[in-house]
Order: C-alpha cells, then sequence, then structure tokens
C-alpha cells in the first residue's frame, strides 16, 4: 500500500495548485479536499468522549473550526484533540450510510468522481475511518502503485499529532499563503458568490494559527523529517525548484512535467484542470505576477487591519508589511464596521470591544518587558503555545518559505 501523505491551509490559499503539480509525479497523489467531514466528526467524537461532562453538554457541535484564541476551555479542547489517539476514538455516527452521503456530498465539490466509493466509509474506530478514506483515495484515483496517496483538507493542521502518532510513515505538509492575497482571493469569490464572503478577523485568526502550529511541529521530534512548510509564492515565483524541494521531501524523482499546467488533470471527467483562481475563468501556466494582484486590488484599510491583526508571523515567515505601524482608528473601524457585515462563518466573539481588547492585549505581549513574569495561561490563550510566543517575540525566521519577500 502506498505511504500516506496528508496536507492542510486555508481556503483560497493554493491548495489545488500544489495538489495538482504533485500528482503530475507517477509516485505521488493528493486529492483536493475530500474528507473535511470525517474530521468534524472526529473533533466532536473526541469532546462527547473525552471531554468534562460540563464542557461536552454546552460545546456547539455544528460549529466551524474553531481557532483557539483568547479562552483557557478552548486551549483545554485544543490539547484534548492532540492529545487523543483515533485508535481508540470510537466513530459514533448514529447513521453511518447517512454520514457517508454527508462526506460524499462534501468532497464532491472539489472531486465528482468519488462520492460513488463512499459506501465502504464505514467502522468502529475513526483508525478504521481513515483507512478505509485512505484506501478509497487509492482505489478511485488508481494509484496503488504510487509511493504517497494522500490528500490536502484545510482547517485540519491540529490533527496533525494524532495521524503522525497513527500513521509513523507518513509525511504532512502546510501550505501558506501571504494573508492579504489569500483574503484578496476570498473578496474575489465573494464578488462572483456573495454568499461566499468569510470574517477577516476569524480568516486572519485562523491563518495565524497555523503559523504557531507550523512553529511548533518544526520543533517537535514527532515530526523530525516528516514535514514540509511551503507557500503559495513560492510555487508562484520558483516552481521548478520547489517543485525539486517537494520531490525531495517525498523521496521521489524530479518530473519536469510537475511545473506545466497543461498536465494537471480535472480527475472528474479526465479533461485538463481549468484552474480555480478569482480573477481567471481560466488559468494556464504559474505566473509570479499573481502573488503581487492584491496590491492593487485589496482595499487599504483591510491591509491596515490584517497586518495588525498577524504582523509579527507575518515577520517570522517573511512576509513584507505595507505599514510598519497601523493606523489603529482604521484598524478599529474596520473592525467595528465588519461585525455587521454578513459572513457564511465566522470565530470571533462577535462582540468588537471584546475582539479588539483582545488582540490589543495580545499585541502589546510581544514589547513587555522582560522582567515581567507571564503565566502560561495568559501566553497560551493569545499565542497558542510557549514556543510560538517566543519565537514571534523575537522574530526568528525559521527559513520555510523562500520567495515569500519577493516581488
Amino acid at each position: 500500500m502506498p505511504q500516506p501523505v496528508f496536507g492542510t491551509g486555508l481556503a483560497r490559499s493554493g491548495g489545488h495548485l500544489y495538489n495538482s503539480l504533485l500528482s503530475v509525479n507517477s509516485e505521488v497523489m493528493v486529492v483536493n479536499c475530500p474528507f473535511l467531514e470525517i474530521y468534524r466528526s472526529l473533533r466532536n467524537a473526541i469532546i462527547r468522549q473525552c471531554a468534562k461532562p460540563e464542557i461536552a453538554k454546552l460545546f456547539n457541535y455544528n460549529d466551524p473550526f474553531h481557532d483557539n484564541y483568547f479562552s483557557t476551555q478552548e486551549i483545554q479542547l485544543l490539547d484534548l484533540i492532540q492529545a487523543s489517539d483515533i485508535e481508540n476514538i470510537e466513530f459514533d455516527e448514529p447513521d453511518q450510510a447517512a454520514f457517508a452521503e454527508r462526506v460524499g456530498n462534501r468532497a464532491a465539490l472539489e472531486n465528482e468522481d468519488l462520492p460513488p466509493y463512499f459506501s465502504d466509509l464505514k467502522g468502529d474506530t475513526f483508525r478504521e475511518l481513515f483507512d478505509k478514506g485512505l484506501a478509497i483515495l487509492t482505489e478511485a484515483r488508481k494509484s496503488k502503485n504510487r509511493k504517497w496517496v494522500g490528500y490536502h483538507e484545510p482547517w485540519t493542521v491540529e490533527f496533525y499529532p494524532l495521524l503522525a502518532r497513527t500513521y509513523p510513515e507518513a509525511k504532512f505538509i502546510i501550505m501558506f499563503r501571504d494573508p492579504r492575497a489569500m483574503m484578496n482571493s476570498v473578496f474575489g469569490v465573494a464578488r462572483i458568490d456573495p454568499q461566499q464572503v468569510v470574517h477577516v478577523l476569524s480568516n486572519i485568526r485562523h491563518w495565524r494559527r497555523m503559523a504557531a502550529f507550523a512553529l511548533k511541529y518544526s520543533n517537535d521530534p514527532l515530526f523530525d523529517g516528516r514535514i514540509f512548510v511551503s507557500c503559495h509564492e513560492d510555487i508562484l515565483r520558483a516552481p521548478e525548484d520547489t517543485a525539486r524541494r517537494f520531490c525531495e521531501f517525498l523521496e521521489v524523482e524530479y518530473d519536469p512535467r510537475m511545473i506545466d499546467t497543461s498536465n494537471y488533470v480535472y480527475f472528474a471527467t479526465g479533461e485538463t484542470w481549468a484552474g480555480n483562481s478569482s480573477f481567471e475563468t481560466e488559468t494556464t501556466g504559474i505566473k509570479a505576477s499573481r502573488a503581487s494582484r492584491w496590491r492593487t486590488m485589496l482595499d487599504e484599510d483591510a491591509i491596515q487591519a490584517i497586518e495588525f491583526l498577524c504582523g509579527a508571523e507575518m515577520d517570522v515567515l517573511g512576509y513584507r508589511r505595507v505599514n510598519d505601524r497601523p493606523d489603529m482608528r482604521k484598524v478599529s473601524e474596520y473592525l467595528v464596521q465588519e461585525r455587521d457585515r454578513y459572513s457564511n462563518w465566522r470565530t470571533d466573539f462577535q462582540d468588537p470591544q471584546k475582539d479588539m481588547g483582545y488582540e490589543l492585549f495580545r499585541n502589546a505581549l510581544y514589547s513587555i518587558s522582560d522582567d515581567i513574569e507571564l503565566d502560561d495561561d495568559t501566553v497560551r490563550r493569545s499565542f497558542l503555545f510557549i514556543e510560538s510566543f517566543h519565537q514571534l517575540r523575537t522574530r526568528e525566521n525559521p527559513g520555510f518559505l523562500k520567495t515569500a519577500h519577493e516581488e
């Protein structure tokens, strides 16, 4: 059987592009976004089966994935998920057939060829469910002779330790995109379909959350030699070099066809993939100009807000800010007004006073005197992990991203 490879990032961050690039290689198959509902079910099962009863009772199981900031209870839930063992988490969906249909409906948004295979998606534990999921992808994409088979699923970075312990041969990918370019793409989709607009504060909290995980995992022995962090800009600006680094990570031979988009396949039809751009009807080629399109399209106030919310993370990863000192009046006005804008999901407190208060306090901790001892709970509520906080304070760049700063 092929070895598993798991990828993640955020929506509108180039997941489909790198999946397509990798899947041209005869040794690799990476499917785009097939199993979000499995992860949502896993999260809910962990909380139902392992959380304290008073927490499990109050949890809203229909929520999107939380960002975990500014709440001791959220940090406890995050730790609970990361410490869990999918071998021992029962797959407790009462109607497994209905669940498989729900997974298939979601997967069909990107993979119309997969749902017919999902009748086999069942088991007693989540280990069995993940095994079945990987087997389905291997069968559906005729990939049993490939070295690696896996998928890219946004929003799932906190589940990596569970999977790393369960599949010791597995490898992991985290894909970033400049948060300003990501939001510009989100806004581009929303102009076509207003129902797809996403809450900026919530989305950016998830972006910096992913940065916190990337910093943590890069120093975790569990992921030694098993994690690859890259970005959409690296593919756009240095496609061959980035493809070669992917191949080195997966220990496969580089194939020059990987950077020719005419080889990218939409597997539901077998036709050439037309791309997934918010701004082009059909995307061909890999062009560096797409990396900086946000500079002429994104609203200045949105840029100010984004850079305030995740400026330190941008600095560490190599994304240069437009504004060294954000205009806090503009930031405050933007976030206050955003409370009342429609969004199809959000994870903020929906209270600008509370949200801004927490963000200002978090921002102030970067410059707090070393003589002041901060308790771990305060640090973790603001930064999720102690290690991430210290690295963000020093602005030490781990060197994940090769071209993020280039224009």
